[in-house]
Formats: C-alpha cells, structure tokens, sequence
C-alpha cells in the first residue's frame, strides 16, 4: 500500500510545537530507512511503537511525557487508518470499473452476435477458411413464422417455406447431398438458394426448443469432405442455434417489457383522466347552480313586466316580456341539460373510484328486482319481459343491477313501434364461463354504431329518447371493474343483444325462462 508519509510531517511538526522540552519523532523501516520526520544523530529514540499493517515504526527522541508520546501515536494511527481507507476505496473503484469495462465489452459483443447478418458473414467466411466447404447460405425464421430470411448473397431475402419441402423434410441434423438421384430434390433447393450447381451440405439450426432453419454449404468433390469438416459444420450451426434463441427471446422479453410498460402508462392516463374528470364535474356544478339562480330571477322579473299591463301601463311591455323570457326559458332548460350531464359524468368518474362490495349474488332475483322496478314503462309499451333463472356470481350488488338497469332502460327506450316487442334476460356457459345477455327486438344498430356504442357521448338515436349517451359507458366501466368485458350484437331494425361477464365463482346451472 503506497502511504503519503507527507501527512505524518505535519502530525510530527504539531506535536513537537507544542512540547514544553525538545522532543522530535519519525517513522523508519525494519532496515532502519527514515520515511517520515528526522533521525538526529547522536539522539536515540526513548520510545518506538510499531504501526497498523507493519508500515513502519514510530520513533519518539528527547524527553517526552507518556502522554505526548500516546496522543502522537494514536493521531499516526488515526491517520494511518485514513488513508488505508482510501486506498481500500480506490482499489474498489477501479475493480468496478474493470467489471463495468468487461461487461460493456461483453455487452457489445452479444449486440454484434445478435446482429444476423454481421454473425451469419463471419460464420460462412469461417467455414470458408476452415473446411473444404465454399461459401454458402443461411435461412432463419422466427418460430411461427411462413418465411426464411436467406442470409449469406448480397442481400438478405424472403424465401417462403412452402418452396422448400425437401429441406424443410429433413429429419437428420447433418445431411450431405451428392446424388443426383437420391437427393434431386435436395440439390434443386441447394442450387436455387447457393446461385450455382453443387453438391451441398445442410445442417439444421435447431435447439431443444425449437428449429429455426438451416446453414447450406455446397462444396466441389465428395471425397474432399472430412469427418471433421463435418463436426466443424456442426459446431457452427450450434453456435448459430444459441444465438437465434437468445434474440428471439430477448425478443420476447423486450416485447412483453414494453407492453407491460405501455400497460401501466395506460392505467395510469386512465386514472388521472378520470380524476380529472371527476374535478372537472364537479366544479361545473357551482357555476352552473348560479346560471341557474339567475336565469330564474330574470325570467322572475320578465313575467313582471307583462304582469304590468294590468296595471294600465300598455301592451309594450307585453311585448318586451314575452320576448325576453322565450330565450330564457330556453336557457334554463340548456342549463337543466348540462346538469344533467354533469351528473352523469360525475356518476359515471366515480365507477373508477368507489369502493366495491363483492358477496355472491342471487342474479335471477337481482334482474327480476330491476324488471319490477320498470314494469310500469314495460307494461305502458306492451313489451313481453322473459327472464331465465340465471347462475349466482360474485359481484358488487348495487354495481351489477345498475348494469341489468341501464341495458333494460335502453331497450325500452329504443324498442321502437316494430309488431314484435319483446326483451330477454338470460344466461349461458361459453369456455367454462358464464355470458349473460340482455336481448331486444327494437331499433337495433348499424355494425358500425354498435362497435362505437360504449364510447361517451355517442348516440346514435338522438330522436328516439332523451338522454347524454354515457349509460353503456358507465355499463362497460362497472364491468370492466368486476373483471370482466361487455359487447354488442346488434342489426338495424331487428334489435340489439348485450352481452356481459362477470368474473366470480359460479354456483349454479342455468335453464329454462320464466314470465
């Protein structure tokens, strides 16, 4: 360890000032070599301490107190320790940087090996070099995909696997094809990817996992061919094995990082989007109860106005009332409308933010709950209501029957003046699963306007029935906050079908309808 003596200098300088008598100190070797401060001749030292880790030996000369020559001993071990420390911390910052230089070597060299076509021209020009092969080709494919990328002419190319059902018939990891008769098939390809006539060697590059391609080599003369030529081709195409499934997975794995990163930047838009909705919502209303207030206290003041003529006043005034309160009239009823959707834009931000209570459900009772609760609207339509005895799950109560309330509402809504009137609650298994549906026979939806149907805002019917087309979204919110996904089924002018899941435990079967 290399120690910066220096410092022990200036230690000796302090002690030596401040003894009342001549007292001097300094540090030697086992040799007797003076490192630090100064050996006066002719003055042998009274006291000698031996220092940390053998670096010397303290020296103290003169007619010095026990005390001086303990505090002087300890500041050269303090200062000892110091720079031991130090040294302890350089040695390790350059150990780190020697692993943070290797690994951005090794980094750097996985990046070039998993470079495909770089990888693939150093492997054909080392078979070149190394074996009685000629330059030749490589295909490689993803798993699952139709094609190969030919690798290995002047540029890559897709070559599909439907146009090579000799090599992709290979069974064999090494097969060596001279024979015209025998493996025709085989040299047709060889000769059609190599650019040239030749007897061709194809290897496999294939792992444990799964194959994804070939290297084929052609080559002059089969007696020319070694045994280890072979191994040599064998070991190559190894190597090129490694190397295609490490990039496909780490493929894979930079995919499924950047979904899930997407993900949750998704989520996370989802949430503050929400949130901001909500407070948006909710500052609307005090404006909007002061437009209100006010609209009111004017059209209060108009209808005094026309109020006045029966005081004698005139008909003016008649006039200037009536014409004053048309548009507010009209103005109150716009604000009654933006109430109304802020409300629902409140209700429906807060789908995202409550906190739901799951128990196991009694379905068929929840939906009869909601037809009960519009059978007058159904009755005042003539619409025959069928409910089938639907499985029990798991869900929030409240949640799940605003979902069968809003689909019921809708289609009574837009059940339209067709001669058939009719809704249906149900249930049935799809994959293990339970799918429940609310059916109609009324207006029904064009394909594009059914895909469009969850969307906020959106309707499509604006005649048909007053409302601020966020229902189905606010359906599709508590749905997707139960696990599960909601979609419609829908033709113009038969009616629509929603469909629905739920995830929760199901406990039992479903069957026939009830009226």
């Amino acid at each position: 360890m290399r120690i910066r003596w220096s410092a022990f200098e200036s230690i000796f300088r302090e002690f030596a000032d401040a003894a009342e008598q001549s007292v001097s100190f300094f540090v030697d070797d086992e040799e007797g070599q003076v490192l630090a401060g100064e050996s006066k001749v002719g003055s042998p030292p009274v006291a000698r301490h031996r220092l940390a880790g053998d670096v010397g030996r303290l020296n103290v000369c003169g007619s010095p107190s026990r005390e001086t020559v303990r505090l002087c001993w300890a500041a050269c071990e303090r200062e000892l320790g110091h720079q031991i420390i130090i040294n302890d911390m350089a040695e390790t910052t350059a150990r780190l940087w020697r692993q943070t230089n290797a690994l951005l070597r090794m980094s750097a060299s996985t990046s070039l090996a998993l470079e495909p076509a770089a990888m693939l021209g150093r492997v054909l020009g080392m078979l070149v070099h190394s074996t009685s092969f000629e330059r030749g080709v490589a295909l490689l494919r993803t798993p699952g995909e139709t094609s190969y990328t030919l690798f290995g002419m002047d540029t890559p190319s897709l070559v599909e696997a439907s146009s090579l059902p000799a090599l992709e018939g290979i069974t064999d990891d090494v097969v060596v094809a001279s024979d015209p008769v025998e493996h025709v098939g085989l040299l047709d390809e060889g000769a059609e990817l190599c650019g040239r006539v030749s007897s061709v060697a194809v290897v496999r590059i294939a792992t444990e996992n799964a194959r994804y391609g070939y290297l084929v080599v052609p080559f002059h003369r089969l007696e020319s061919i070694r045994s280890e030529d072979l191994k040599v081709l064998r070991a190559a195409a190894q190597i090129v094995s490694i190397a295609a499934e490490n990039a496909h997975t780490l493929r894979e794995e930079r995919e499924a990082t950047r979904l899930q990163v997407e993900n949750e930047m998704l989520t996370t838009q989802a949430r503050d989007m929400e949130e901001m909705l909500h407070v948006v919502s909710h500052d609307l209303r005090s404006p909007m109860t002061a437009m209100y207030g006010y609209m009111h206290m004017a059209l209060d003041e108009a209808e005094e106005l026309t109020a006045a003529v029966e005081d004698g006043v005139g008909g003016e005034l008649v006039e200037v009332g009536t014409r004053i309160a048309t548009p507010l009239q009209a103005g109150i009823r716009s604000v009654e409308k933006l109430n109304g959707m802020v409300q629902r834009l409140l209700d429906f931000s807060r789908v995202a933010r409550l906190d739901y209570h799951f128990e196991m459900l009694d379905m068929t009772q929840l939906a009869r709950g909601v037809l009960d609760t519009l059978g007058f609207q159904i009755k005042e339509r003539a619409i025959d209501a069928t409910l089938g005895v639907l499985p029990d799950v798991v869900g929030d109560r409240i949640q799940v029957e605003a979902v069968f309330r809003n689909l019921v509402d809708n289609a009574i809504k837009y059940m339209g003046n067709g001669d058939r009137r009719a809704i249906e609650i149900g249930g049935r298994y799809e994959s293990g699963a339970v799918v429940f549906f609310v059916s109609d026979t009324g207006m029904g939806m064009t394909q594009d306007q059914s895909a469009k149907a969850f969307l906020p805002f959106r309707r499509f019917r604006v005649d048909a029935a007053p409302g601020e087309g966020i229902g189905l979204s606010y359906v599709r919110k508590i749905v997707e906050r139960h696990g599960g996904r909601i979609w419609c089924e829908s033709e113009e002018g038969v009616g629509s079908t929603f469909f629905f899941t739920l995830t929760g435990g199901v406990a039992a079967t479903a069957s026939g309808p009830e009226r």
